[in-house]
């Protein structure tokens, strides 16, 4: 067990929802700084290192990114540039075409994208919105963190 909470606030820093973040700071703002960069590609990078990398693991990361990359665009949105409401949509979707597992992990392997985005210096990342979005008891969004938690104890994640 690690020392992490389950409760996806306790794991945030100053910001708890987006009305708490300042407008420089929230994401759409800066939309600009990610024309041109392939950051999908330096995540894979970062995430598909021994003993991750396997060509199942990167076609599963890819398969859930074409996922959500899809659902940003229909939304005019760059997809590392999501607020906590594109997620709740997002999640409901999932949840709505998928079974719960597999909705799990399209919106787990995203979930873990932010995270990485939001600890790597070369991208403005100052919130979580998937952790926002649980959070903030939004329905689908606390429906998929919980999958995440319960795996997590069960030592499944």
């Amino acid at each position: 067990m690690s020392g992490l909470s389950t409760r996806p606030h306790k794991r945030m820093g100053v910001y708890k929802n987006i009305h708490q973040v300042p407008d420089h700071h929230r994401l759409e703002e800066h939309e600009t700084a990610y024309v041109d960069k392939d950051v999908w590609e330096d995540y894979l990078d970062w995430y598909l290192v021994p003993p991750r990398n396997s060509e199942s693991k990167r076609e599963q990361a890819n398969r859930s990114f074409r996922l959500w990359n899809s659902f940003m665009q229909e939304r005019g949105r760059h997809y590392a540039l999501a607020d906590p409401s594109d997620v709740e949509v997002w999640s409901q979707r999932l949840l709505d075409e998928y079974a719960p597992g597999y909705a799990y992990t399209n919106w787990a392997q995203i979930e873990r994208f932010y995270s990485w985005l939001q600890t790597n210096p070369d991208y403005i990342h100052v919130y979580q919105p998937f952790w926002m979005a649980a959070a903030n008891r939004t329905e689908a969004a606390d429906e998929l963190w919980n999958i995440k938690v319960t795996r997590h104890w069960e030592g499944m994640d």
